[in-house]
This record gives structure tokens, C-alpha cells and sequence, in this order.
């Protein structure tokens, strides 16, 4: 009679599991010794398919790196016929991760957040989204990218990984007509660096007034009633309809306010 040639299946079984458990001992260990500086731990919801009550991150810890390797947004906002609005983002240093969302920080991938008036109103995964009507009247709208973890980047010198809009919708609704100028301007101490003391537009105008700054700063566009106050931490775009003829002042409000720059508004 012949001997068996089977291998006893305990044994086996016992060897092959403890080993994988040794295994996935040693990589957890690894992964934690081996995890990034920049990496902020332990706060990540677990995905992302919560509700709107988890959504609000817009305050936690954010995840300071190198400046000259912060991730970057330059958001336009563009009107739908719909009366939505087609909002385009586009990064430098910065790749959006769906499939890791809620999951480990990795530098330099992860979504964006998107507030309207302060409140976090969407998240986004890729360079494209679509975002319903504003109700008429003034409305911020910002976007900042976070980590897979939903922690904002911030650069070394303060800076945020953001990029936000000051949106004036006219009363009466229907669609927002489309942009017909752009026009960008920095602040240095409180004044305008390299650009005329005058804008000339026409009545009708869509026009977006894109602002830097190296200082808070208040300003108020006169006539059309629009404040917004602009940061270091991220460029503003002012968005409105210029459908009142006239000189209007852009004033710097606060201790030494002053004029920066007019709006003169043609028939």
C-alpha cells in the first residue's frame, strides 16, 4: 500500500495565515514610519459620497507645504444659457484623484471644495463642474483644493491653494449674459501697480475685474454698491454688469482711504 503524498491542511493553513498577518503587520508599520512631513493624519470621512451636514471642512487644519510647490487654481466662472453657471478649474502642481477621496494624502492630488456665501455647497473632482442659477443679488463664490483627506493646502508664505469670485447677479434673474471684458489689477500697499487710473467700458458690458494684493484690503466699487474685501492668501474676481452710465470710483476703504481706480461706464 502507498503512502499518502497529501500535506496536512492545518499546518498549512496556520503557516500561510500567520506569515500574511506578519506581512500586512510590517507594511502598516512601514507606511506609518515612511508617511510624508506634509501629511496631516487622521481626519479624512471615509469618502466621498457623505451628506451635506459632513461637508463643512472649510475650517480644518490645512496642510502647509513648500511654497514653491503649492498647488494652484484659477477659477472662471462662465454662464450657461440655462441660467447655471460652467465653472472651469484650472491647477499647476495638482492632480484631481476621485478614486482617493476619503483615503490617504498624497502631495500634490485630491478635489475642491466649492462655498457659495461661506457655506460648502459642493465638492469637485475634476476641471469641470456645473453649478446651479444665484439668486440675484451679490453672492462669493470660492473653490480650494484639498487633499484626498479634505485638508486645504496653504503654502509656507501663506498662501492658499484657492481662488474666488464676487458675483453680482441684477435683479429681475434670467441668464447672466456672457463675459466681454477681463481685465486684471494688483495692489501694492494699497495702490494700483502698472495699470491706467481709468477703465472705460460700455454700457452693457459684462466685465471681470480680477485683484491681488500684498495687504488686506476693503474696496468699494461706488455706484453700483459692491464691497469685497481682497487677501494675500487669494486672488478676487469682481463679476457685474455694468448697466449704469457714469464715473464710478473703486475706493480702498479703512484707515487712509483712497481711490485706486475709476469705472467709466459709456452709452
Amino acid at each position: 500500500m502507498k503512502s499518502s503524498s497529501l500535506i496536512p491542511i492545518r499546518p498549512l493553513l496556520t503557516n500561510v495565515l500567520g506569515g500574511c498577518w506578519l506581512l500586512a503587520a510590517g507594511l502598516a508599520l512601514a507606511m506609518v514610519h515612511d508617511a510624508p512631513a506634509w501629511a496631516h493624519e487622521g481626519h479624512g470621512d471615509g469618502g466621498h459620497g457623505g451628506g451635506m451636514a459632513d461637508m463643512d471642512h472649510h475650517h480644518d487644519q490645512p496642510v502647509v507645504v513648500p511654497a514653491g510647490q503649492l498647488p494652484t487654481v484659477r477659477l472662471t466662472m462662465h454662464p450657461e444659457p440655462d441660467n447655471g453657471w460652467y465653472l472651469n478649474l484650472e491647477t499647476t502642481n495638482f492632480m484631481f484623484a476621485p478614486a482617493h477621496a476619503g483615503g490617504k494624502a498624497v502631495m500634490g492630488e485630491g478635489h475642491a471644495h466649492l462655498y457659495v456665501d461661506g457655506e460648502e455647497v459642493d465638492r469637485i473632482y475634476g476641471p469641470d463642474e456645473f453649478m446651479m442659477p444665484l439668486s440675484p443679488g451679490q453672492h462669493l463664490v470660492e473653490v480650494d483644493l484639498n487633499t484626498n483627506d479634505h485638508h486645504p493646502y496653504k503654502g509656507s508664505d501663506g498662501r492658499l491653494a484657492g481662488d474666488r469670485y464676487k458675483v453680482v447677479i441684477p435683479e429681475g434673474g434670467g441668464p447672466f449674459p456672457p463675459v466681454t471684458q477681463t481685465h486684471a489689477y494688483q495692489l501694492k500697499d494699497g495702490a494700483l501697480v502698472g495699470a491706467d487710473e481709468t477703465l472705460r467700458v460700455k454700457e452693457g458690458d459684462v466685465v471681470a475685474l480680477r485683484w491681488s494684493t500684498d495687504k488686506p484690503v476693503q474696496l468699494h466699487l461706488h455706484g453700483y454698491d459692491v464691497e469685497t474685501d481682497l487677501t494675500p492668501e487669494m486672488d478676487t474676481t469682481i463679476l457685474f454688469v455694468a448697466n449704469m452710465v457714469g464715473r464710478y470710483p473703486i475706493e480702498r476703504h479703512g484707515a487712509n482711504e483712497a481711490t485706486v481706480l475709476y469705472l467709466e461706464v459709456r452709452p
